[in-house]
């Protein structure tokens, strides 16, 4: 294809991201679970057990003895190979005498230890900071690790991952390949691009999918499979894509915080801290040991309204036997041998065919008329989103008088680094749709509240490294988030 460096560009950003992302994510805990099978913890563990149990000793002190003889040196070691110890320190620190579990550990995780440069330091000193901070840094390690699990004749994890069923290949379309793989023009070097224009020819500006919305416009930027597509938007940084706005009018806050000057406070008043297993967990603030007046959310009640493991039992069920086998065998392929990996490549060119034409007249109702059991379950599913929330209004109604005022913390965590999302924002519209009164409180500020004067005096003290690169030169420590003084 003629010009079509633009999109192998993305392509490659995609395939390199989702590398690193699965060094930040999973090495630590990998890092982890190879430490604890060459330390055979496990066995040693349900070994340690069953001999106290023989000698008649109670849970408690099994327990006790068990942390002391195992977990306890098993979690120093882990703490000592993170702080970038060499190889000599270990032996030296960790001499377990005819057992010989540690001293085998270490010569094992020489390999592992060897992809580090010598004068390489980690980030505040600790291997679990530093593959957050700079995974790219440690991903020939990861593959060490994945080695050593092999070795062992361990499950291994996914160090490369791939795709490996059939679900939509999203392509971006920029304003460049639009001009070269669709209109087919050439675009010279240094020409300008004129954005609006081109993609005027392309699609209609009056759509409500492109207009600005919360502060941001069309990118000129697509993402499609072929079928469905999505819009990609960027901040407004141009004057001319924003929407005109009133002289003088003040921007209305979508919720109000509870300290606003305007704002009165409520007798009742339930304070709510969003989370991902407890999703919602509601305190009255007249609540106490004695009589709490609590109530929990969690993610497991909210799965058992709306069914997702039935309907995922029931799509399993109903489907072919030769289907099954044909992704059971391309999802049992992870790999660190590359005669094995051509195999795999094979067997999914052999079966891509079957697989692409189950799925095709799965999902084409309109050649049958009919419609076909996945979207039946879909469209139940939504139904049944809707009845999970209208079962968490009525039971807020039921735990909760209906003059109620509910309070939630501001913090965001898909504005965090590292952090999974939460529905923080989902509740909050929808209690405002039921007519729930709604305040805010600011998280960052009410913990530098005093609890003893009761005035906003402490004040962060940790140093760090500058997280702004261009700034190191001058500055090469800040103060950071952290702990209050």
């Amino acid at each position: 294809m003629v010009n079509s460096q633009q999109s192998a560009m993305y392509e490659a950003v995609k395939i390199s991201t989702a590398y690193l992302n699965n060094v930040r994510n999973n090495f630590g805990k990998r890092l982890r679970q190879v430490i604890n099978v060459l330390l055979n913890v496990k066995a040693r563990q349900r070994a340690l057990r069953q001999l106290l149990r023989g000698q008649a000793m109670d849970q408690r002190a099994i327990n006790q003895a068990i942390r002391r003889e195992i977990t306890n040196p098993a979690r120093r070691f882990k703490i000592a190979l993170s702080n970038r110890t060499t190889i000599e320190a270990l032996h030296a620190r960790f001499d377990d005498g005819p057992e010989g579990f540690y001293t085998t550990a270490i010569d094992q995780l020489a390999p592992f230890l060897e992809t580090y440069p010598n004068n390489m330091q980690f980030a505040q000193g600790n291997i679990y900071y530093d593959c957050k901070a700079n995974p790219h840094l440690h991903f020939k390690a990861f593959f060490r690790l994945a080695e050593l699990l092999h070795q062992r004749q361990v499950r291994s994890f996914c160090v490369f991952p791939l795709r490996q069923s059939l679900i939509p290949g999203y392509v971006i379309i920029d304003t460049k390949i639009l001009m070269t793989q669709i209109f087919q023009r050439t675009v010279r070097p240094g020409e300008p691009l004129r954005h609006r224009h081109e993609w005027g020819q392309f699609i209609d500006f009056r759509m409500p999918i492109f207009r600005a919305q919360a502060g941001r416009e069309f990118g000129n930027m697509i993402e499609t499979d072929g079928v469905g597509v999505s819009v990609l938007k960027r901040e407004q940084h141009d004057l001319q894509f924003q929407q005109p706005r009133q002289q003088g009018a003040p921007q209305q806050q979508e919720f109000p915080y509870i300290t606003d000057p305007e704002v009165q406070i409520p007798p009742n008043c339930v304070v709510i801290d969003p989370g991902r297993r407890d999703m919602l967990y509601c305190m009255e603030e007249n609540s106490t040991p004695q009589a709490p007046r609590m109530f929990r959310f969690t993610k497991p009640m909210q799965d058992k309204i709306r069914k997702n493991k039935r309907y995922r039992r029931i799509l399993q069920q109903m489907k072919p036997r030769r289907i099954a086998d044909m992704e059971r065998e391309l999802t049992n392929s992870n790999t660190l041998n590359l005669q094995v990996y051509q195999q795999y490549l094979q067997n999914f060119g052999r079966v891509y065919e079957a697989l692409l034409l189950y799925y095709s007249i799965t999902r084409g109702a309109s050649q049958t008329g009919q419609f076909p059991i996945h979207r039946k379950l879909r469209l139940s599913a939504v139904i049944n989103k809707s009845r999970c929330d209208q079962f968490l209004i009525r039971f807020l109604n039921t735990k909760f008088p209906n003059t109620t005022t509910y309070i939630m913390g501001n913090w965001s965590a898909p504005h965090t680094r590292f952090q999974e999302p939460i529905r923080g924002l989902g509740f909050r519209r929808l209690l405002q749709k039921h007519g729930k009164q709604v305040f805010l409180v600011d998280e960052f500020k009410t913990s530098k509240v005093c609890p003893q004067c009761q005035q906003p005096t402490l004040e962060t003290f940790k140093q760090g490294i500058n997280p702004r690169p261009y700034r190191r030169a001058t500055q090469l420590y800040t103060t950071v988030h952290g702990l209050l003084r």
